[in-house]
């Protein structure tokens, strides 16, 4: 009979399990036409950085001992400052990856290759790499010297009406019973006063990232990017708002489902416990055993009252949000 419901049940929800897997996905693919994955240029560029400013007596060699890997000799100090991040924040790290030499590659091909022939043993390096968490953690902590909060950009694009763009990112950070980080972009033409869409508007600073030159001695009227970049703050608040109220909306749901999960867990354990205890005083059992019983049935209201209590801790919301860049960007075409 239980393996009826059980199966009943899974049938009840395979649409919703269908419907979930579908959503997970479109956020995929969208995520992936939005650029929003580290390609290895990019954690090289990364990785470069850090060891260009900080700790600078470690030797990084790129295409070396052969191309697409890299060696990487760490400092005393970079090594234990690698080993006690890793350490603190409990990841659990093979010790060829957070070796004082290592050897590794970008390119999960080129590391399935060397796996598979018996070569060497390559370290694969991606974002997820306790190497590039501990540069993130780094630079959280001390801040990034190899990063500019400010910039100004030239960027040859045959799609992009031309003109100057200004941009702002912000970083957001919701809290609740589940925590949420998004990255929020804004972009705008001066000419015209164009507003990008959000999805434009990060397409827009990842063409700059990936492919933008840096443009010395730049000239822009200051006092239309100033009041183009209080507006595009006024959109990003706005949205910031919005997003908010949708995440309230669903932790609010998500509280109410595990409340009522927490009361059925306990109601049903009082239940047994209940008729644990009128069987004990039936049968005539010891007034010692029959107070256990109910000692542990003081326990469980006691224990449904601690959770219901750590339940709204943690349900409480709070919405953070900090600027990470904002800049301007000249847009032209081959012609310009």
């Amino acid at each position: 009979e239980q393996q009826r419901l059980e199966l009943e049940r899974l049938e009840s929800e395979g649409g919703s399990l269908l419907a979930h897997s579908d959503y997970i996905a479109d956020k995929v693919g969208q995520n992936r036409s939005l650029g929003r994955y580290l390609s290895a240029e990019e954690i090289h560029l990364y990785i470069d950085d850090f060891f260009r400013s900080e700790f600078r007596g470690c030797r990084l060699q790129w295409n070396y001992p052969e191309r697409d890997l890299f060696h990487l000799d760490l400092t005393h100090e970079a090594h234990e400052s690698l080993r006690d991040f890793v350490r603190d924040t409990k990841i659990d790290a093979p010790s060829e990856q957070i070796a004082q030499r290592i050897t590794g590659t970008l390119m999960p091909d080129v590391a399935r290759a060397h796996r598979v022939s018996g070569k060497r043993k390559i370290v694969l390096v991606n974002h997820l790499a306790p190497l590039v968490k501990w540069i993130t953690h780094y630079f959280q902590q001390h801040g990034a010297k190899s990063f500019f909060e400010r910039s100004a950009v030239r960027l040859i694009d045959p799609i992009l009406p031309p003109g100057l763009y200004t941009y702002r990112i912000e970083r957001w950070r919701f809290t609740g019973l589940r925590e949420q980080n998004f990255l929020a972009y804004a972009a705008a033409r001066l000419e015209d006063a164009t507003l990008l869409a959000p999805d434009e508007a990060e397409l827009f600073v990842n063409a700059l990232v990936k492919r933008g030159k840096s443009w010395l001695d730049a000239e822009f009227p200051a006092d239309a990017v100033l009041s183009a970049l209080g507006q595009l703050q006024d959109n990003l608040s706005g949205r910031l708002e919005r997003q908010f109220d949708d995440f309230k909306v669903r932790n609010d749901s998500l509280v109410a489902i595990q409340h009522t999960q927490i009361e059925t867990h306990f109601r049903r354990r009082r239940e047994i416990g209940g008729r644990r205890v009128e069987t004990a005083r039936l049968r005539g059992l010891s007034p010692g055993r029959i107070r256990g019983f109910e000692a542990m049935l003081a326990q469980d209201v006691a224990k449904e009252q601690q959770r219901l209590a750590e339940l709204a801790r943690k349900a409480k919301t709070d919405p953070e949000f900090r600027e990470v860049a904002v800049g301007i960007a000249q847009i032209g075409d081959d012609g310009d």
